[in-house]
């Protein structure tokens, strides 16, 4: 009695995380009526791939595998942040998900930022980073609006600085200034006046005085028009700086009114020839004309 060998290896995949190999052998026994229906599986298991499958690292607390990984690459994550209540925008869609979460329970994640990044700003400022800042980046939305809620607003061309610009230390102290005079930032600029020397003149350091917001020039000197008047009458707008009538930029009780009045010397002493007490002489015009108006006053 002769017997035939019927033999093949086959691999069964029955999970993600199993995979069966086996080489198996029927011997088939003619018995002269036909094929007897005895048989036997000779053949025996080779190899188990790997019988229980990965570690769970998560110890089973979030659900299925195949929720978040695929069979190819468990590093392939995909998972809609969505469901959370927290959706991923911004700059958070780069993060790596051990970035936030402990990979043991990802459910004890703060939603606020403070738990996860740390306050510069020292809890000086509002705790709802949203009010200046934006998921895509750190850089202030709005610095107007965040100096709303300080003691310094920002007018006038203290409205287009970029923050390092007067924080130049900010992570390093929480962004605190406690300086709010001008010169407290601009003394170098008082320092280096020309046209008016504001030291030699003996200038006092409240610039708020004579400038503005928006530029350092035209200056105004408001207690001018009680002593002459240059913001009103015949001279307003007929100048173009101090030095247009002060030439001595350390002597302000000093000025010239020849820079603009250009008299002829000689038709001016025969106008004023009947002018008792008349000289050639810029305090002279002023003795007669205080107001400025051409006439004597």
């Amino acid at each position: 009695m002769n017997t035939e060998n019927l033999k093949w290896t086959t691999n069964i995949r029955m999970l993600a995380d199993m995979s069966i190999t086996a080489r198996i052998v029927i011997r088939v026994i003619p018995t002269g009526k036909g094929i007897s229906p005895l048989f036997f599986i000779v053949g025996v298991f080779l190899a188990v791939i790997p019988l229980f499958g990965r570690e769970n690292p998560h110890n089973a607390t979030i659900g299925p595998c195949a929720d978040c990984h695929i069979e190819q690459d468990w590093n392939m994550i995909h998972f809609n942040h969505d469901t959370t209540g927290y959706p991923l925008i911004g700059r958070h869609k780069e993060q790596a998900c051990a970035a936030c979460h402990d990979i043991v329970d990802f459910k004890k994640v703060g939603a606020d930022c403070r738990d996860c990044h740390l306050d510069v700003h020292q809890g000086r400022l509002t705790p709802q980073c949203a009010t200046c800042h934006t998921p895509g980046s750190w850089a202030v939305l709005s610095a107007v609006q965040a100096h709303r809620s300080t003691f310094f607003q920002l007018l006038g061309a203290h409205a287009s600085l970029d923050c390092y610009q007067c924080h130049r230390n900010g992570r390093d102290n929480g962004f605190l200034i406690t300086q709010t005079l001008c010169a407290d930032c601009h003394i170098e600029t008082y320092n280096a006046t020309g046209a008016p020397n504001h030291r030699a003149a003996g200038f006092g350091l409240q610039c708020e005085q004579c400038h503005n917001l928006i530029r350092w020039t035209p200056a105004l000197f408001p207690g001018h028009d009680d002593l002459f008047p240059i913001f009103s009458g015949t001279h307003s707008g007929e100048w173009n700086t101090c030095a247009t009538c002060h030439e001595s930029s350390g002597n302000y009780a000093a000025f010239t009114c020849f820079n603009c009045h250009e008299h002829n010397r000689a038709a001016t002493d025969s106008k004023h020839d009947e002018v008792s007490g008349y000289v050639y002489a810029s305090s002279a015009c002023y003795a007669c004309h205080p107001t400025g108006s051409g006439e004597n006053d």
